[in-house]
């Protein structure tokens, strides 16, 4: 995958992004993640690695909204954009009680415990009966079924199109 220009990820549906690695030798200058709704975000602190790349734009995006986002926004997806941007232009997609919040909004109402309640921030937090329970990445590999990889997919299929035009 290289000289592609600009990679557009756009109005998706994500169940999860289990690595994205996108370095100056793709020879991409901009790449805009816009109005995608994930259902998961990486528990992997490296599952997302995107350097060389001069333009990153990444708003009006859905996150499920609980103690991993604190680490999630501090990762290479959201290049130079400031933490108070990150957090005004994208929201919540679940709990429900924020469903449709901003980050930010979500983060300094009532629930901002959300975002707190992990004990060890690399573990996925899961609500049961209103109380945060702690899995370690290997209990959620055993508890979670497993998804098939739609996102590398749909890039692929993407990058294709793209070399063909």
């Amino acid at each position: 995958m290289s000289h592609i220009g600009r990679l557009s990820l756009l109005n998706n549906k994500i169940d999860a992004i289990e690595q994205l690695q996108l370095t100056a030798s793709n020879d991409i200058k901009s790449f805009h993640f816009v109005g995608n709704h994930l259902l998961d975000i990486p528990v992997a602190p490296d599952a997302i690695n995107i350097r060389g790349i001069g333009e990153r734009l990444v708003v009006n995006n859905h996150f499920p909204c609980d103690c991993r986002m604190r680490t999630f926004t501090d990762t290479s997806l959201f290049g130079n954009q400031s933490l108070d941007d990150v957090m005004d232009t994208n929201f919540c997609i679940s709990p429900y009680e924020v469903h449709g919040q901003s980050l930010l909004a979500a983060s300094t109402s009532t629930n901002s415990s959300l975002f707190d309640n992990c004990s060890d921030v690399s573990a996925a937090s899961v609500t049961t009966a209103g109380s945060p329970l702690l899995l370690s990445p290997t209990q959620i590999s055993q508890t979670q079924r497993p998804r098939p990889s739609l996102f590398v997919i749909y890039t692929t299929a993407l990058f294709t199109l793209l070399k063909m035009r």
